[in-house]
C-alpha cells in the first residue's frame, strides 16, 4: 500500500496490511491499530501518527516535514518486530512523540534508534529488545526507557532512565 505524495491517509482501526506499507514524500499517515505484515517506511513524509500499530519487520521515519496533527506527530504503543528507526527530521516537522504518550510506549524486537532530527523528539517508556540510541540536541530521552543490549544517549538531554555515561554504540 502506498500513501501518494501529498495525500493525507487515514486508516481504520483493525485494517491488516498484508506486506509493505510506504508514505511517499509529502504524504500524511495516521493510523489507530494497524497492521502491517512487513515494513512501515515514510521517506520525506510530511506527518505521521500512529498508535497501536504492529509492524511486523521495521518502522522506519526518514526526513519528516511537517505534523499529522495539531499537536504534532506520534509513535505511540506500537509492537514492531524489528528495527524502529527515526532519522533526519527537518526543523519544520511538528514534535514527535515516541512513547511517553497516554497509550502508552512501544515494544521493539530489536533496535531503537532516534538520530539526527532537527524537530523536537521525545523518546520515553520504550522497551527494546537490543540497543536503544537517542543522539542529537533536539532529543530528549525520558523517563522509562529500557533496552536489552545497550542504552546509548548522546547530544540529548536525558530522563532518569538514561544512563550516566553512554556505553558503547550500537552494532549493526
Amino acid at each position: 500500500m502506498i500513501v501518494p505524495s501529498g495525500a493525507i491517509c487515514v486508516l481504520t482501526a483493525g485494517t491488516t496490511v498484508r506486506h509493505d506499507l510506504t508514505v511517499a514524500s509529502g504524504g500524511t499517515l495516521i493510523d489507530p491499530a494497524v497492521t502491517v505484515g512487513h515494513d512501515l517506511v515514510a521517506e520525506n513524509a510530511a506527518g505521521i501518527a500512529i498508535s497501536g500499530d504492529l509492524v511486523g519487520h521495521d518502522l522506519r521515519i526518514e526526513g519528516m516535514s511537517g505534523s499529522a496533527t495539531p499537536a504534532g506527530n506520534y509513535v505511540c504503543d506500537t509492537t514492531v518486530r524489528h528495527d524502529l528507526v527515526i532519522e533526519g527530521g527537518l526543523s519544520s516537522a511538528g514534535a514527535l512523540a515516541v512513547g511517553g504518550c497516554p497509550e502508552g510506549g512501544n515494544t521493539v524486537g530489536h533496535d531503537l534508534v532516534v538520530v539526527g532530527n532537527a524537530n523536537t523528539v521525545t523518546v520515553a517508556g520504550n522497551a527494546a529488545g537490543h540497543d536503544l540510541q537517542v543522539e542529537g540536541a533536539t532529543a530528549v530521552a525520558g523517563a522509562g526507557n529500557s533496552a536489552g543490549h545497550d542504552l546509548l544517549v548522546q547530544g540529548a538531554s536525558a530522563g532518569a532512565s538514561a544512563p550516566s555515561k553512554p556505553s558503547k554504540p550500537p552494532k549493526h
